[in-house]
């Protein structure tokens, strides 16, 4: 059984009332911080703890959401989200930070939880913070990555790497993938992996 987590815990011990109030106010805290509301893709669903916000939020920080045990982050194009500080603790399975701003993922470390993660098209320059994880499913693609040694010894089965820095597969030596896409890689030297 997976060890239980204790943001989880605080959360599902708070009253469903003192939940949708919670609820409630992050979403009108969304909506007033965003102009252009009305083009704005938003949703918190404080059952399967999913936050869905993307197509151009101007929300630059989302510290009101961390002590939300998210297990459901789509935050793709927030073109002024630039970190994952608000997921510490948290019991995240899947992120989807495709085309934001992106350029530390620190508060990842750690995350035995987190199985599926696309940062294709971030700023992200370095991968290490991803060491050791669980991951199953990876987009860095169009990210000026180079290195792919922090992967090593990960569960990938689906890996895109198009349109990096990469130069070798090497470290993907071992690895139980069953897709991989290096398309546009121009630095790759091997192909064996």
């Amino acid at each position: 059984p997976e060890e239980e987590n204790l943001k989880e815990k605080k959360w599902l011990a708070k009253t469903a009332e003192e939940r949708q109030k919670i609820s409630d106010g992050l979403q009108e805290k969304v909506k007033k911080s965003n102009p252009n509301a009305d083009r704005l893709s938003f949703w918190f669903d404080q059952n399967s703890l999913t936050l869905n916000l993307n197509n151009d939020s101007q929300i630059e920080n989302l510290s009101d959401f961390k002590d939300i045990p998210l297990k459901i982050v789509n935050i793709n194009h927030c073109a002024f989200i630039n970190d994952f500080s608000f997921l510490k603790d948290s019991p995240v399975v899947t992120i989807d930070a495709s085309w934001s701003a992106i350029k530390t993922i620190t508060a990842l470390k750690g995350m035995k939880t987190l199985r599926n993660l696309n940062l294709a098209g971030t700023r992200l320059y370095d991968i290490a913070d991803l060491k050791g994880l669980n991951i199953t499913s990876l987009n860095i693609s169009h990210n000026p990555i180079k290195e792919l040694t922090p992967l090593k010894g990960m569960p990938l089965t689906d890996l895109n790497i198009e349109r990096t820095s990469v130069a070798t597969l090497t470290p993907l030596d071992s690895m139980p993938l069953t897709n991989l896409n290096a398309t546009e890689c121009k630095l790759l030297k091997d192909i064996e992996a």
